[in-house]
């Protein structure tokens, strides 16, 4: 599993789920009422995404005063998202240098993402002098000698810690993660059980404790299970951490009782459960009678929740069964449908699956549409399902509307405007298809597709023989044995004259006919090569 960066568990920390005074981001306005008027035009560039104007106004405030922190700071935050990491470090430890009781966090965290430990160090003392109360700084402390694997010094610091805080379950689990990491397992251990003493109804605690003595001293480890069963027989931590036991043990039948107590518990809800069912192992090909008896269970436990079918389903993805997930999805979606990204899995499926039939898509994207309307991809596959139809007057109505949406998905976007421009053409509508063409061109300048077809009508209907040549050349400089591509680009020579250069690329697109329609390609080989 790919390793989260040190500055973003060092975020993740000061934000767990603990009661904390959060460190404040900036500072309060500058006094200096000229600067104060240009930093707050400088904040409000920067929320319009104005970048560059926000870049010119925070460098003048720096001018006004290179002292103030909060300056400093905003523009390291710009830096920072511009990918100019050197200035942004520089610019966050001016901000730190300047106010280092509260502007510490940021620059601490480049830092380790840097793996300049021995920087990060220096800076959270400094900052510990200057807010000794501050216990996220200590806890920045303990991930800095963690990422040096001064194992000691992060278990002090984190001993600390846990005298000024109290034992809470944020601070056991760092202590005994330290702790693990160093090979004292009785003092990791110990740190759950000192836990345990002042919170011995955390039944999550109490199923990690009996894990950590099936792993280290294992005859221990049934009889606490059992002991703190008869005190929470319903608890589905302890009942999971018992499946597991007896999964080691081999003991199949008493595993496979306690995993469906878990899942029956009521003091589980369904997203918890949901969430567990990664702890049931599946073979190599997928397959795990057990994971779908406890789907099965759900289902039956949950029959109106829908994202219980989409888990049967992708269950049955998973083996390659789609054709036993096509019905589940479409019941799950009948259920909920308020979600988009189903329906987009539902119809992956469907095109993954040779056998869909065409009422299982008609009903996809009819629904899907009705459910989304001003979503461009489902405006895209309802005017496809409309030109399958051969009802072209629908197709170009769902189309016109879909390209109004106001919406930044540029794939469907693009297809909409090839379709209109396909079908613009079809009528003879060339000054329509010829602005759908552009439109798409905006989107993605090299699309051979629409640059083929933009270059043929513009040569025949278009009257700009130059331009077409331009753009059929692109076609074949991406694609150079596409015939298709190539008879385009020879007819448009021939239309202007040089019948030699096109008899090349006549010659060629017929070498490389492969599945394209010949009929037309050697029509204009005919008429070429009699030139």
């Amino acid at each position: 599993m790919k390793r989260l960066p040190l500055y973003i568990l060092l975020i993740l920390m000061m934000l767990a789920c603990k009661t904390k005074k959060a460190g404040t981001m900036v500072a309060e306005s500058p006094v200096n009422q000229t600067l104060r008027y240009y930093f707050y035009e400088a904040e409000r560039a920067t929320q319009l995404n104005q970048y560059d104007r926000a870049m010119a106004l925070w460098l003048y405030c720096e001018q006004l005063d290179s002292t103030d922190a909060a300056v400093q700071q905003n523009l390291a935050y710009l830096y920072n998202g511009l990918q100019q990491n050197e200035k942004a470090l520089m610019h966050y430890k001016k901000a730190f240098e300047a106010d280092n009781k509260m502007y510490w966090q940021h620059y601490v965290s480049m830092l380790l993402d840097r793996q300049q430990y021995d920087e990060a160090e220096q800076v959270l003392k400094q900052a510990q002098k200057a807010a000794p109360d501050n216990i996220e700084i200590l806890e920045g402390l303990s991930l800095t000698y963690k990422a040096k694997k001064e194992y000691k010094k992060a278990l002090q610091v984190q001993d600390e810690i846990i005298k000024k805080e109290g034992i809470d379950q944020y601070n056991t689990m760092a202590a005994y993660n330290i702790a693990s990491t160093m090979g004292d397992n009785k003092r990791a251990v110990k740190y759950i059980e000192d836990y345990l003493k002042e919170n011995p109804d955390d039944t999550r605690f109490q199923a990690f404790l009996g894990d950590l003595y099936a792993m280290t001293n294992r005859p221990q480890a049934l009889p606490y299970y059992q002991s703190q069963l008869q005190k929470h027989p319903q608890d589905p931590y302890l009942l999971m951490s018992l499946y597991s036991y007896y999964i080691e043990e081999k003991d199949t039948v008493q595993a496979e009782d306690y995993l469906h107590r878990a899942f029956r518990s009521q003091e589980w809800d369904l997203q918890q459960k949901l969430a567990n069912l990664k702890r049931i192992p599946q073979n190599a090909d997928g397959t795990s009678p057990l994971l779908e008896n406890i789907l099965g269970q759900l289902m039956r436990d949950y029959p109106t929740e829908g994202i219980v079918y989409q888990q049967l389903a992708n269950y049955y993805i998973g083996r390659g069964e789609l054709w036993l997930a096509r019905p589940i999805m479409r019941y799950a979606l009948e259920l909920s449908p308020s979600q988009e990204a189903d329906w987009s899995r539902y119809l992956q499926v469907l095109q993954a699956d040779s056998t869909s039939t065409n009422d299982e898509y008609e009903w996809c994207i009819d629904h899907a549409y009705q459910q989304f309307p001003t979503s461009l991809e489902w405006s895209y596959w309802r005017c496809r399902m409309y030109l399958a139809q051969q009802d072209v007057d629908s197709a170009i109505e769902v189309a016109e509307n879909g390209v109004k949406s106001e919406s930044s998905e540029f794939r469907y976007r693009a297809g909409l405007w090839i379709l209109l421009g396909d079908l613009y053409a079809s009528r003879e509508q060339y000054d329509d298809a010829f602005n759908a063409y552009e439109e798409v061109l905006k989107i993605d300048s090299k699309h051979t597709y629409t640059l083929n077809n933009y270059a043929y009508l513009l040569a025949l209907h278009g009257n700009d023989l130059k331009k077409a040549e331009r753009m059929s050349q692109i076609t074949i400089e991406q694609e150079p044995n596409n015939a298709l591509y190539l008879d385009t680009y020879a007819w448009i020579l021939h239309l202007q004259g040089e019948n030699m250069l096109a008899q090349f690329y006549i010659k060629k697109a017929i070498d490389n006919l492969k599945d394209e329609p010949e009929e037309e390609i050697r029509a204009h080989y005919q008429i070429i090569m009699q030139k």
